[in-house]
């Protein structure tokens, strides 16, 4: 099967939804399909016939693009500026001329990338681009394109879109993580996110031959938007990068101690319940004599997190470690080495932040709502109210006074964490294929 891989959140950076496109894609070269990957990277000037160079070139923007991102077309878009940019790509009707690399890996430079399991990958300038934000007959014009050019037999889109598959020549599948914008008032609340992913998930549910998801309760949420969704839960993997990295030494710079400090990893937002965290461990820091170490990049309501950070009392606040955004070696070491990772979200479609803290055996405390049970299973020690601080500051404390009951969930996390396998992943994906024939 030819597949072609689309993905909003394709830099190699990205987690998450990152993460599960990295895992769609390795499946699907295991399993002996054709992988075809869209960059959404500025078109370039053509060399003539130096074919062999602008083969050079096109693989060293393709990993450009996929390390940065957008961040990418600062140093490869023609013109200084991105607007200029794509106005010039859509007035030169180069935005509908997609042009296809084979992967050549002795061209690959590096670390190991997307493009070390793709066979080809599809520069469609500013596709991304086109796909969020532009009038869906655009992207859905410029998709088709592709899907013609190259004789796609499938299309895999990693978060939901406006993409009807009646109108696209080839199936669509779509994998739908949450419906996390629309459903939680933590959520960012303006004119645009809410009721834009609500339509992408609209067209998604009602428009795919195929839905995948990462976990029971997401594809719960599918089945009570469409009853007749041909839904496959995937779950999902932890970081396969562990293997690849080198170890890092962030706690010996941070000068934190060793397996002797609470971890807090995912984005800083208000709907990880990190204010609550925060003021549930000031009210037992004297007690529990460990820091907590909060690490992960800025989100909505971060300056209203920062706030309740500055509002703690000085003693209080210098043991609280806010570490920002860390690489992969950073983050397995800070796993490592921690005493138990705290998790109160307030909502999660899955949860794999708790598959990353079993693999490096360290016990689990998290909120008993969405997915995140499923993730855990018996692996962890449940908050139910996450509003609750006095709830959470009680659940740290049991771990923290009762070593037999953070034995027992790390040798349950060692069970669990077994249903999260990439070979697990591949053969959900591989089963849900054949749903489509």
């Amino acid at each position: 099967m030819k597949i072609l891989f689309v993905s909003p959140a394709i830099e190699e950076k990205s987690r998450g939804i990152g993460a599960i496109f990295r895992s769609l894609v390795e499946s699907a070269k295991q399993e002996g399909h054709e992988v075809n990957l869209v960059l959404g990277y500025p078109a370039s000037r053509p060399l003539g016939s130096a074919s062999s160079l602008s083969d050079k070139l096109e693989h060293l923007h393709a990993q450009h693009y996929l390390q940065d991102g957008r961040d990418s077309f600062k140093n490869i878009a023609k013109r200084p500026s991105l607007k200029l940019s794509i106005l010039e790509s859509i007035a030169t009707l180069s935005i509908l001329r997609p042009s296809r690399t084979k992967v050549s890996n002795d061209l690959l430079k590096g670390p190991k990338s997307l493009l070390n399991n793709s066979d080809y990958f599809i520069r469609s300038p500013y596709f991304y681009i086109v796909l969020n934000h532009l009038p869906r007959f655009m992207s859905q014009m410029v998709l088709n394109r592709m899907v013609r050019k190259y004789d796609i037999d499938l299309v895999v889109l990693s978060a939901p879109t406006t993409i009807y598959s009646k109108k696209t020549p080839a199936k669509v599948a779509h994998f739908i993580h949450d419906t996390m914008p629309f459903e939680l008032i933590e959520a960012p609340m303006d004119k645009h996110t809410p009721v834009r992913y609500a339509k992408q998930f609209h067209t998604a549910v009602q428009n795919s031959d195929l839905i995948f998801t990462n976990s029971k309760d997401t594809a719960t949420k599918v089945k009570e938007a469409n009853k007749d969704a041909n839904v496959h839960v995937l779950y999902g993997t932890a970081s396969s990068r562990r293997a690849d990295v080198e170890p890092g030494s962030i706690v010996e710079r941070k000068k934190l101690p060793p397996n002797n400090y609470l971890l807090f990893t995912s984005t800083l937002e208000k709907r990880k319940n990190v204010s609550r965290l925060m003021k549930a461990y000031a009210k037992i820091h004297d007690e529990l004599g460990m820091p907590l170490v909060l690490v992960g990049a800025q989100g909505y309501g971060y300056d209203e997190i920062h706030k309740d950070f500055k509002s703690l009392p000085a003693e209080v606040r210098k043991d609280v470690k806010i570490l920002g955004y860390v690489t992969e070696a950073d983050k397995f070491q800070l796993f490592d080495n921690a005493f138990a990772f705290v998790f109160p979200s307030l909502y999660e479609g899955m949860g794999l932040m708790l598959i990353e803290a079993m693999q490096a055996e360290i016990p689990i405390i998290t909120a008993n709502r969405g997915a995140l049970p499923e993730a855990g299973g018996k692996a962890a020690l449940y908050i139910d109210d996450p509003y609750d601080t006095e709830e959470i500051a009680s659940a740290i404390l049991k771990l923290k006074n009762d070593p037999a009951l953070a034995k027992e969930l790390v040798a349950q996390g060692k069970k669990q964490r077994n249903n999260f396998t990439f070979d697990n992943f591949r053969k959900r994906f591989a089963k849900a294929l054949k749903s489509i024939g």
